[in-house]
């Protein structure tokens, strides 16, 4: 208080602070970046690419049954005109008649021209029609399909799964049966005609033949199994004896 009877104001300093003493202040808020947007695309939903209507799936199952009644068509046609004619002598001699016939009107037209190249050379291609992009593309697939095929053969050659080794087995046994009534042509044609016949029915009652072939395998893995424990206790008496 001053002389005059006023108040003095009261004057608070701020706390002193140390070198190493430090004020922590909210870091800004940071927002994650958002993932990248795929740019859309202006193809309508009913212009994507979809399987070829000409591919083996597409062919078998009879997605479009107009492109598979007349591949059917074609072979059952191809087959009947195989009966009837000898077909690779047919084709030997149309590969002999059409080189030999080129073979003539090229070096007619060269000699009447006066030229080295003739008529038919005029219409070879300039490049060739398969690219080498296109060869080594189809080359890695049909590598990666070997491999899988190989890798196949090597389960059912070693039995890494005993059940369809054996049925590959039966398959065998079923086909020599069936060598001895038919030719091999014939089993030939069958297997074309079955291959045309059997996948849509599958598609259409796989239900049912799955139940059908659990239940026989059921039944053949009881009896394998009796006939192991039967054959064992044979062989286990027979040591004791």
């Amino acid at each position: 208080m001053s002389s005059d009877g006023s108040e003095e104001p009261v004057i608070v300093s701020a706390p002193e602070m140390s070198s190493d003493s430090y004020v922590e202040t909210p870091a800004a808020a940071t927002t994650a970046p958002s993932a990248p947007v795929a740019p859309a695309t202006d193809i309508p939903v009913d212009k994507q690419p979809t399987a070829s209507k000409y591919s083996v799936k597409q062919v078998l199952l009879w997605k479009n049954p107009v492109v598979t009644g007349g591949i059917l068509a074609f072979i059952i046609i191809g087959m009947v005109i195989s009966t009837k004619l000898d077909m690779p002598r047919l084709l030997v001699r149309l590969t002999a008649f059409y080189l030999c016939g080129v073979a003539a009107v090229e070096f007619g037209s060269a000699k009447a021209k006066g030229q080295s190249k003739g008529f038919v050379t005029s219409f070879k291609p300039a490049k060739p029609v398969v690219k080498a992009s296109c060869i080594e593309s189809r080359a890695e697939k049909i590598a990666s399909k070997a491999n899988c095929a190989v890798s196949g053969l090597y389960s059912i050659v070693y039995a890494e799964n005993p059940a369809v080794t054996a049925l590959l087995g039966f398959s065998v046994l079923l086909l020599m049966g069936l060598l001895r009534t038919f030719s091999l042509l014939t089993i030939f044609r069958m297997t074309i005609l079955l291959a045309f016949a059997v996948p849509p029915l599958y598609v259409k009652y796989e239900k049912q033949v799955h139940h059908y072939f659990s239940k026989a395998q059921t039944v053949a893995e009881e009896k394998a199994n009796y006939a192991w424990t039967t054959l064992q206790s044979k062989i286990a008496k027979s040591k004791k004896a």
